[in-house]
């Protein structure tokens, strides 16, 4: 895997008015092109903190899939335009996922690249808003 700088970029709705919360993080992680999937690896957390959260993003031609292992843990898909169902498991216990997704595209060039998507989520079938997830990553030279 190349060592990547990561810079993400996530909007959170939790209702139709406002302009959202907006989480940014400039991250160092892992970039690898497999056959079907772009590889993305990433540690979120702080250095000194136990509540770290091991991310994998694959970016395939018409799906992505994000797992996060640690503090939280999950696996969902997204597929434009289709629902997509898992479970989380948050300190606070387990709950089924629902996912809309919006809007799903990547690119990449030689040396960068970007995976973005959008959708709606609920959790235990309650909303709860959208979201906006915008990843950009820079190949790091020696």
């Amino acid at each position: 895997m190349k060592p990547v700088q990561l810079a993400i970029h996530s909007t959170v709705h939790s209702s139709e008015a406002g302009d959202g919360d907006v989480i940014e993080q400039q991250l160092e992680g892992f970039f690898e092109e497999r056959e079907q999937y772009w590889v993305l690896k990433y540690k979120e957390g702080s250095p000194d903190s136990s509540d770290d959260v091991n991310t994998t993003v694959k970016a395939g031609k018409d799906e992505a899939i994000v797992i996060r292992q640690g503090v939280v843990n999950y696996r969902q898909t997204y597929r434009l335009d289709q629902k997509t169902y898992s479970r989380i498991e948050i300190p606070g216990g387990v709950s089924e996922t629902e996912v809309e997704t919006l809007e799903y595209d990547r690119k990449r060039s030689e040396v960068e690249g970007q995976v973005r998507l959008s959708f709606r989520l609920a959790m235990g079938g309650e909303a709860m808003g959208s979201y906006l997830l915008n990843i950009k990553w820079t190949e790091v030279t020696a």
